[in-house]
């Protein structure tokens, strides 16, 4: 016998974030971080616009076209940062280009978290347990990085 329970949106995306979280930490897995925490960081967000919010996404891009205008003093399409902060997630959920990829996996895992990171203390009102955490790893590997230049 299937047994079928309802969880609210929040409740998914909450889940994995959870997931992508624990495995960014463990330094594993980034392709499945990307792909959890872009669902994630998705889904947070519409339900942070639907509180009248403005979900990270939108801010990045946002404050992108105010920059690149006040640089170029020309309007740029939204759709085209759109593409590039979502080509990682993308190329990872759907065949797009079809080509192998070669990326900075971990950066890009990183930085859907910190969005789907953001998207969460605009529903919930308070920072993810596992924020403060996940900010100093991440600081930790962009160091390490550094230091590899």
């Amino acid at each position: 016998m299937t047994s079928y329970k309802r969880i609210p949106k929040l409740e998914l995306a909450r889940s994995q974030l959870e997931v992508a979280l624990r495995f960014y930490m463990l330094e594993e897995e980034y392709p499945a971080v990307i792909t959890l925490a872009g669902a994630a960081e998705e889904v947070l967000g519409k339900i942070a616009e639907k509180k009248g919010f403005e979900p990270a996404l939108k801010r990045n891009l946002r404050e992108l076209l105010a920059a690149y205008k006040h640089v170029w003093g020309e309007e740029a399409q939204e759709s085209d940062f759109a593409q590039l902060h979502n080509k990682a997630r993308n190329e990872l959920k759907h065949l797009c280009s079809g080509n192998e990829m070669n990326l900075d996996y971990e950066k890009e895992a990183a930085e859907l978290l910190s969005r789907a990171l953001e998207n969460f203390l605009l529903c919930t009102g308070s920072p993810h347990p596992s924020q403060y955490k996940f900010t100093g790893k991440m600081l930790a590997n962009w160091e390490g990085k550094q230091d590899a230049v």
